[in-house]
């Protein structure tokens, strides 16, 4: 069988953009995410996965990686995989931590990234100034 569809992973740190990406530690006094409900009448569950083990109050500290979450959306298409992680990102809360979610929207919406006009070799910082 060949490859069929696309896919977009995005890494939700606590940590700050505006910071130079410095970690933020602390308690998660809110975290929700879009509901893996087999019951649900809305098909985002079969195109979009979380990879985490954080809930409201989990600990965010000095010892450890600051990642949150792994997201991962899939659809036939790049782009609709991507606005399906947009989606993913506007459903999600966490309350507590500084995160970079609003930098990973920014990087979606950009017009090079939503057109597969950056490598990874293009180490270019003009491209992405987080602004909040």
């Amino acid at each position: 069988p060949g490859i069929n569809g696309h896919s977009v992973e995005v890494r939700l740190y606590a940590e700050d953009p505006l910071n130079n990406f410095f970690p933020s530690t602390g308690k998660i006094h809110y975290w929700n995410q879009v509901e893996n409900n087999s019951s649900s009448s809305s098909n985002s569950v079969q195109h979009i996965r979380y990879d985490t083990g954080v809930v409201s109050g989990s600990e965010i500290s000095i010892y450890y990686d600051p990642l949150v979450s792994k997201i991962t959306t899939y659809d036939s298409t790049r782009q609709k995989a991507i606005k399906w992680m947009e989606k993913a990102l506007r459903s999600t809360t966490i309350l507590g931590l500084q995160t970079n979610k609003e930098f990973l929207l920014q990087v979606l919406e950009h017009p090079h990234f939503y057109h597969s006009q950056l490598y990874n070799n293009n180490n270019n910082n003009n491209y992405f100034r987080f602004t909040n």
